[in-house]
């Protein structure tokens, strides 16, 4: 099937070995439904988007706060701010740990906060002793039990990247 989707104009019909009900399934990988908002959850969106005190707690992502300037920068042609990519990678890191404990055959992966690169690159030469503290003690990962490393980089305060490394 070469990377076209069988549901799409030219795509291909029904499949062959490795699909499932037409579309493709990636060795090693679950399947998963993608679901919509329930109408509850859709009316607490709606309201984490309406104007407001910016520096308004809405809820909580494990430790961090996310507040309605936080939310705002969802928006269409706005700046994601570090603290709604480190949420993001908290629910990340949060579904794969379920599906590792769940023996789901997915990728098993580390991901770094924000600030990981950063601190890392903020010399003229990468120092590792600038990163210690999260390598180290009760917070440490073995990055070589992992498949993936997964490293969020804000480039110059204008650009997010993300940084994948294969093991």
């Amino acid at each position: 099937m070469d990377g076209m989707d069988a549901d799409a104009p030219g795509g291909g019909g029904e499949g062959g070995a490795g699909e499932e009900g037409g579309r493709p399934q990636l060795p090693g990988v679950g399947h998963f439904e993608r679901r919509g908002l329930t109408q509850w959850e859709l009316v607490r969106v709606h309201g984490y988007l309406q104007p407001g005190r910016p520096a308004e707690r809405l809820f909580r992502v494990k430790e961090a706060w996310m507040t309605r300037g936080d939310i705002a920068t969802l928006a269409p042609l706005s700046w994601l701010n570090d603290e709604v990519i480190n949420g993001f990678v908290e629910l990340l890191r949060d579904y794969a740990r379920q599906a590792e404990g769940a023996g789901e055959p997915l990728p098993k992966v580390h991901i770094c906060n924000t600030l990981f690169y950063t601190k890392l690159a903020e010399s003229p030469k990468y120092e590792y002793s600038n990163v210690r503290r999260w390598t180290l003690g009760r917070s440490a990962v073995d990055l070589f039990s992992r498949d993936l490393v997964i490293v969020p980089i804000n480039q110059g305060n204008s650009h997010w990247t993300l940084g994948l490394i294969n093991l």
